[in-house]
C-alpha cells in the first residue's frame, strides 16, 4: 500500500452489546479526501454468560469490571485477527487498528467509560492501535457522541443536497448532511433498536434476540397512543447536541414498555415498540432538522423490514434508501468508520463536530498505542 492507499481494521460494539463487529478497509486519500472501501467484515458474537455480564457492567464489583475489561479486549483483538486472516492480509500491511471498545456506562458531560483493554488489541495484533474515542471530545466539553458525523460527511457530501444518515443500531443517531461541513448536525434520535430486542427475548422466552425481518411486529397494529406518552420522555424535547444509552432506555424504560403494553397482543406489542422507534426519528427531524432530501439506513434495524416501513410512512415523500446504495453494507457501515478514525488520529486530523457534540472546539479523537 502506498502513502496514499492504506489499509485499516476498525472494530465496534454497540450498544446492543450482542457482537464484535470488524472490518478491515481500504482507504485511499488523507483528511477530508478519504474514500473507503470494505476489503472483509467479520462478526465476532458475544459468549451468553459475557452478555449478560455486559447487560448488568454498572452494577459489577471492581473485581468482576476489571476481569470483563480484559476479557472484552480478548475478544476484540479475535476480532481483528480474524477479519485478517480471512482477508489473507499479514497484520505487517495493516496500518493501524481502530477499536471503539464497549460502551457501559455513558453519562456526558460528566463521564463516559468504554472497556476493552486496547493493549491487548495491540499486543496480539502487533499493530498501532487506537482507542478510547470519546475522551477527547468529553474532556472539551462535548458528548462524546455521536462519533462518526465526520465519517458521514465523508461518505455522503454532495453540493445542492441535504441528506440524513440515520443509524439503527441499539441507539438510534442520525447525522445532517451537507456539503459544506458547517451545515453538518448530528445527535442520538432515541432507542432504535434496544426496546425491540428487549421486547423479543421477553415474548420469545430467550429464545430470539431480535424481532427478524421485523415479521412479529408486521403482523400487529401499533397502539400510537402509548407511543405519544413515551414520546413525553424529556431527552426527546430536549435541543441537541445529546446523546444517550441505556442510562435512560434500559431496562427501567422497558419496563414501562411492559406495563402500558400489556394489554395488547404479542404482535400488538412489537408493532407498537417498533413504532415507537420510528416515530421518535420523524419527531427528531421534524424538531431539529429542518428541509432534507434523502434519508440513509445503516446499522442491524435497516433489515427490520416493518420498521423501514414505518419510517418510510412517517417520512414521505422523502425517499428511504439503504446504504447499501453507496456502496457499504449496513451491518459494516459503524466498524468501517472506525478504522477511518483510526487513521485520521493517526494522522494528527481532529474527527470531531463540535455543532454535533457540543464540544468548545475541534479536537483529535483517540488514544494511540504505536
Amino acid at each position: 500500500m502506498t502513502q496514499t492507499r492504506r489499509l485499516a481494521v476498525g472494530l465496534m460494539s454497540g450498544t446492543s452489546m450482542d457482537a464484535v463487529d470488524a472490518a478491515l478497509v481500504e482507504v485511499e486519500g488523507k483528511g477530508g479526501s478519504m474514500r473507503p472501501k470494505v476489503r472483509a467484515f467479520y462478526s465476532l458474537p458475544y459468549p451468553a454468560h459475557m452478555a449478560k455480564q455486559l447487560a448488568r457492567a454498572h452494577e459489577l464489583a471492581t473485581p468482576e469490571l476489571a476481569r470483563l475489561h480484559w476479557n472484552i479486549g480478548a475478544m476484540f483483538a479475535a476480532a481483528a485477527s480474524e477479519v485478517m486472516a480471512r482477508a489473507r492480509t499479514p497484520p505487517r500491511d495493516v496500518t493501524a487498528i481502530g477499536s471503539h471498545g464497549q460502551t457501559v456506562y455513558h453519562d456526558p458531560p460528566r463521564s463516559t467509560l468504554q472497556i476493552g483493554e486496547a493493549a491487548l488489541v495491540r499486543e496480539r495484533t502487533g499493530r498501532p492501535t487506537v482507542a478510547d474515542f470519546r475522551a477527547a471530545d468529553l474532556a472539551a466539553g462535548g458528548q462524546g457522541a455521536p462519533l462518526v458525523p465526520w465519517v458521514d460527511w465523508l461518505l455522503y457530501r454532495e453540493r445542492g443536497r441535504t441528506r440524513l444518515a440515520q443509524n439503527l443500531g441499539g441507539i438510534g443517531n442520525v447525522t445532517r448532511v451537507t456539503h459544506e461541513k458547517a451545515g453538518v448536525l448530528a445527535f442520538d434520535t432515541g432507542p432504535a433498536n434496544m426496546l425491540i430486542d428487549r421486547t423479543a427475548r421477553e415474548l420469545s422466552g430467550g429464545r430470539e434476540g431480535l424481532d427478524r425481518d421485523g415479521a412479529l411486529a408486521g403482523a400487529g397494529k401499533p397502539d400510537r397512543a402509548i407511543v405519544e406518552r413515551w414520546l413525553d420522555h424529556e431527552f426527546f424535547r430536549s435541543p441537541p447536541p445529546k446523546s444517550t444509552g441505556r442510562e435512560l432506555f434500559g431496562e427501567s424504560f422497558y419496563r414501562r414498555t411492559a406495563t402500558d403494553t400489556a394489554g395488547l397482543s404479542p404482535e400488538g406489542r412489537m408493532a407498537t415498540v417498533t413504532w415507537f422507534t420510528a416515530a421518535s426519528i420523524a419527531a427528531a427531524y421534524r424538531d431539529f432538522i429542518g428541509k432534507y432530501d434523502e434519508v440513509i439506513l445503516s446499522g442491524g434495524g435497516a433489515a427490520n423490514r416493518t420498521l423501514v416501513s414505518y419510517i418510510e410512512e412517517l417520512l414521505a415523500p422523502v425517499p428511504v434508501v439503504p446504504c447499501d446504495r453507496y456502496g457499504i453494507r449496513a451491518k459494516e457501515k459503524e466498524a468501517l468508520a472506525f478504522a477511518m478514525l483510526a487513521l485520521a488520529a493517526l494522522d494528527g486530523i481532529p474527527a470531531n463536530i463540535p455543532a454535533a457534540t457540543g464540544a468548545r472546539r475541534e479536537v483529535v479523537l483517540g488514544k494511540i498505542l504505536p
